[in-house]
């Protein structure tokens, strides 16, 4: 399948007891209502100083779909969704707040999921 992204924004990071490299949260969709996280967990490996990431996405209309990536040293991940799509990530304040330079390659392939969020004046 092609790789698609959407606008995720993390919410509530709650530290885990006993592990300095763990921690939880929880998260929503970028465009406010489309789906909402509340069982985030990211595991931090500093031998290789790449996170595992996983967590479930509820989106309003019922579905569930349950992610895991890879964040890597850069910032950028690539997730596999239960479904089966591929979903490419990176920090937002990494990419052009203009509409129209976001839209354009090598950014635009970030935001074929939620075109609301691309057209999104900054």
């Amino acid at each position: 399948k092609d790789a698609i992204s959407y606008g995720l924004v993390i919410t509530d990071v709650i530290p885990s007891p006993g592990n300095p490299n763990e921690f939880r949260f929880s998260g929503c969709s970028r465009v406010i209502g489309k789906y909402h996280i509340p069982n985030g967990r990211v595991v931090y490996d500093p031998e290789t100083e790449t996170a595992l990431i996983s967590y479930t996405e509820l989106w309003s209309n019922g579905d569930e779909d349950h992610l895991a990536a890879n964040l890597k040293r850069n910032g950028k991940f690539s997730c596999q969704s239960e479904h089966g799509s591929i979903q490419k990530a990176r920090k937002e304040n990494t990419m052009p707040d203009d509409v129209e330079h976001r839209n354009q390659p090598p950014f635009g392939k970030y935001y074929l999921g939620d075109m609301d969020a691309a057209m999104e004046e900054e």
